[in-house]
């Protein structure tokens, strides 16, 4: 999460120490785990969530640390490596759906794996929640009007009738 807040102030609160956050533990659901004050909805799930602290890099800096992260090798400038996503996406099957997602960001691209494993990025999250529910009111529409029509087809076969119903059924499939 680029920007986001620091593990002294979230997960790994250090405490009594002098590189410890300013935040107080917060009681949870599981016990013997330490996390902020700050995160109390949270703190109601933890017996279901995990905490890694046993990530570290050579990198000094944050950018040049995500692409290790996420690739598995340090930086080099002119030598790009696959994001994780980009290894999963080629070693698996072909399908409709998108093998590589990332969401608020572009992500690590497949570098010399080529653009068939690049990620589907959804940089703003809301604006493809709007678009499904878009689609989701559109498809019910369709079911509409098929149920509302139905009665009305029986009656009066003819050529335009039969292009609705070819132009119906395909919007399904898709």
């Amino acid at each position: 999460m680029n920007g986001g807040p620091i593990q002294i102030d979230t997960f790994d609160l250090k405490l009594g120490a002098s590189t410890g956050g300013e935040f107080r533990p917060i009681q949870m659901a599981a016990p013997g785990l330490a996390i902020s004050e700050m995160l109390p909805s949270i703190a109601k799930h933890m017996d279901k969530l995990s905490v890694l602290r046993n990530i570290t890099s050579t990198e000094g800096e944050h950018i040049r640390a995500q692409y290790f992260l996420r690739t598995g090798y340090p930086f080099v400038p002119g030598f790009p490596r696959p994001a994780l996503g980009a290894v999963v996406s080629h070693e698996t099957s072909p399908t409709d759906f998108p093998r590589y997602v990332t969401v608020g960001s572009r992500g690590v691209g497949p570098a010399y794996m080529g653009p068939d494993h690049a990620p589907f990025s959804i940089e703003n999250p809301q604006e493809a929640l709007d678009l499904l529910r878009s689609i989701r009111r559109g498809r019910s529409r369709i079911s509409l009007l098929q149920t509302l029509g139905g009665e009305f087809d029986a009656q009066h076969e003819t050529a335009m009738l039969e292009r609705r119903r070819a132009m119906i059924s395909k919007s399904k499939r898709s």
